[in-house]
Protein backbone atom coordinates (compact mmCIF):
# COMPACT_ATOMS: atom_id res chain seq x y z
CA UNK A 1 0.00 0.00 0.00
CA UNK A 2 1.22 3.40 -1.06
CA UNK A 3 1.47 5.39 2.39
CA UNK A 4 3.29 8.15 0.66
CA UNK A 5 2.77 10.89 -1.80
CA UNK A 6 4.25 14.74 -2.91
CA UNK A 7 1.66 16.87 -4.82
CA UNK A 8 1.61 21.06 -5.19
CA UNK A 9 -0.70 23.61 -3.99
CA UNK A 10 -1.31 27.04 -3.22
CA UNK A 11 -3.83 26.26 -0.10
CA UNK A 12 -1.85 26.11 2.84
CA UNK A 13 0.38 29.64 3.08
CA UNK A 14 3.34 29.90 5.82
CA UNK A 15 1.85 31.13 9.13
CA UNK A 16 2.88 33.94 11.05
CA UNK A 17 6.22 32.24 13.27
CA UNK A 18 6.30 28.99 12.18
CA UNK A 19 9.47 28.54 10.83
CA UNK A 20 11.00 29.37 13.71
CA UNK A 21 8.93 26.98 15.80
CA UNK A 22 10.77 24.23 13.75
CA UNK A 23 14.19 23.39 14.41
CA UNK A 24 14.75 23.31 10.81
CA UNK A 25 12.75 26.05 10.03
CA UNK A 26 10.51 24.47 7.93
CA UNK A 27 6.90 25.45 6.70
CA UNK A 28 3.85 23.35 6.29
CA UNK A 29 2.14 23.65 9.62
CA UNK A 30 -1.30 24.86 7.65
CA UNK A 31 -0.96 21.72 6.10
CA UNK A 32 -0.44 19.59 8.82
CA UNK A 33 -3.68 21.46 10.68
CA UNK A 34 -5.48 20.60 7.92
CA UNK A 35 -4.98 17.30 7.91
CA UNK A 36 -5.96 17.19 11.36
CA UNK A 37 -9.23 19.20 11.37
CA UNK A 38 -10.21 17.31 7.83
CA UNK A 39 -9.36 13.69 8.09
CA UNK A 40 -12.21 13.03 10.20
CA UNK A 41 -14.33 13.70 7.95
CA UNK A 42 -13.13 10.73 5.51
CA UNK A 43 -13.51 8.37 8.63
CA UNK A 44 -10.12 8.65 11.30
CA UNK A 45 -9.72 10.54 13.87
CA UNK A 46 -6.70 12.84 14.75
CA UNK A 47 -5.24 14.06 18.45
CA UNK A 48 -5.39 17.94 18.67
CA UNK A 49 -1.78 18.23 18.84
CA UNK A 50 0.54 19.07 15.93
CA UNK A 51 4.47 18.64 16.63
CA UNK A 52 7.62 20.46 14.69
CA UNK A 53 10.06 17.61 13.71
CA UNK A 54 13.51 17.95 12.35
CA UNK A 55 11.80 16.84 8.90
CA UNK A 56 9.10 18.68 9.08
CA UNK A 57 5.50 18.56 10.97
CA UNK A 58 3.60 15.96 12.14
CA UNK A 59 -0.03 14.95 13.25
CA UNK A 60 -1.20 12.13 15.36
CA UNK A 61 -3.96 9.50 14.26
CA UNK A 62 -6.47 8.33 17.29
CA UNK A 63 -5.25 4.72 17.16
CA UNK A 64 -4.11 2.03 19.14
CA UNK A 65 -0.90 1.63 17.54
CA UNK A 66 1.56 4.88 17.66
CA UNK A 67 0.54 6.39 13.99
CA UNK A 68 0.85 9.76 12.34
CA UNK A 69 1.19 11.60 9.62
CA UNK A 70 4.26 13.49 8.69
CA UNK A 71 4.41 17.12 6.04
CA UNK A 72 7.15 18.36 4.48
CA UNK A 73 7.00 21.27 2.59
CA UNK A 74 9.58 21.36 -0.37
CA UNK A 75 9.59 25.33 -1.54
CA UNK A 76 7.38 27.16 -3.73
CA UNK A 77 8.02 27.28 -7.53
CA UNK A 78 7.24 29.88 -10.57
CA UNK A 79 3.79 29.54 -10.50
CA UNK A 80 3.41 30.45 -6.62
CA UNK A 81 2.52 26.25 -6.01
CA UNK A 82 4.03 24.58 -2.72
CA UNK A 83 5.57 21.73 -3.06
CA UNK A 84 4.45 18.75 -0.62
CA UNK A 85 5.81 15.10 0.64
CA UNK A 86 3.67 13.72 3.26
CA UNK A 87 3.57 10.51 5.00
CA UNK A 88 1.23 7.67 6.72
CA UNK A 89 3.71 6.23 9.35
CA UNK A 90 3.38 3.52 12.22
CA UNK A 91 6.77 3.49 14.46
CA UNK A 92 7.93 0.94 15.40
CA UNK A 93 7.66 -0.86 19.29
CA UNK A 94 9.89 -0.17 21.50
CA UNK A 95 11.15 -3.93 22.65
CA UNK A 96 11.64 -5.62 19.56
CA UNK A 97 9.95 -8.68 20.06
CA UNK A 98 6.86 -7.26 22.02
CA UNK A 99 3.82 -9.22 21.01
CA UNK A 100 0.68 -7.36 20.36
CA UNK A 101 -2.08 -6.83 17.52
CA UNK A 102 -0.12 -6.24 14.05
CA UNK A 103 -0.22 -2.60 13.09
CA UNK A 104 -0.63 -3.07 9.62
CA UNK A 105 -4.72 -3.19 9.69
CA UNK A 106 -4.21 0.39 11.22
CA UNK A 107 -1.77 1.72 8.67
CA UNK A 108 -3.63 0.60 5.88
CA UNK A 109 -6.97 2.12 7.25
CA UNK A 110 -5.53 5.40 7.98
CA UNK A 111 -3.88 5.39 5.15
CA UNK A 112 -7.01 4.86 3.04
CA UNK A 113 -8.84 7.86 4.77
CA UNK A 114 -5.53 10.09 3.49
CA UNK A 115 -5.75 8.93 0.46
CA UNK A 116 -10.07 9.82 0.26
CA UNK A 117 -8.90 12.98 1.87
CA UNK A 118 -6.14 14.48 -0.64
CA UNK A 119 -8.30 13.11 -3.45
CA UNK A 120 -10.90 14.79 -2.13
CA UNK A 121 -9.37 18.35 -2.37
CA UNK A 122 -9.20 20.16 -6.04
CA UNK A 123 -6.97 22.14 -5.01
CA UNK A 124 -4.12 19.35 -4.47
CA UNK A 125 -2.82 18.68 -7.96
CA UNK A 126 -0.15 16.60 -9.59
CA UNK A 127 -0.58 14.02 -6.59
CA UNK A 128 1.78 11.26 -7.13
CA UNK A 129 1.23 8.34 -4.36
CA UNK A 130 4.47 6.27 -3.67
Amino acid sequence: MDTQFEFRSKMFPELPGEADENINGFIGKAFCEWVRDELPKHGHGTEDQIIAEDFGWLCYLECEHPLWIGCNHHGEDEDGMSSYTAMVVAEFPKKLFRKGPDPKPALEAATRAFRRLIESEPAIVDVQWM
